[in-house]
């Protein structure tokens, strides 16, 4: 979250894109289940440093991250095959996202495109 820090409009920006990537890319869970645990990780992290009403108003503006993360625990909660261990980090995480920030993740409202592709991972 080098953008909060540094005021980085660019920072912000691929963390938004990295963001929306992982959490629309329902087919690498099952390719890549430790790249999620620990992105559930990473990104916990970092909310634990946002402000409460950073992403407060989900009403009148587009909320990218509720976006993304709704879509995520969606597509996690729906690969039967996904581990339990992810399953269970999800929903710990979403409890958390739903404390802190307040948000709905159980109105799934209208259905988004997927992203359909492959993530490579270059961390070996």
């Amino acid at each position: 979250m080098n953008f909060l820090v540094g005021q980085s409009y660019l920072s912000f920006e691929h963390w938004k894109s990295l963001i929306q990537l992982i959490s629309h890319s329902d087919s690498a869970i099952l390719k890549y289940p430790t790249l999620y645990f620990d992105f559930l990780s990473d990104v916990y992290f970092q909310i634990t440093f946002v402000p409460e009403d950073f992403f407060a108003d989900i009403v009148t503006c587009n909320n990218f991250l509720f976006n993304c993360l709704q879509r995520l625990h969606r597509n996690i909660k729906d690969h039967d095959d996904a581990e339990t261990k992810i399953k269970n980090k999800a929903d710990r995480f979403i409890s958390y996202m739903t404390t802190k920030f307040g948000w709905d993740f159980e109105d799934l409202g209208e259905e988004e495109p997927t992203v359909v592709g492959e993530i490579h991972s270059t961390l070996g």
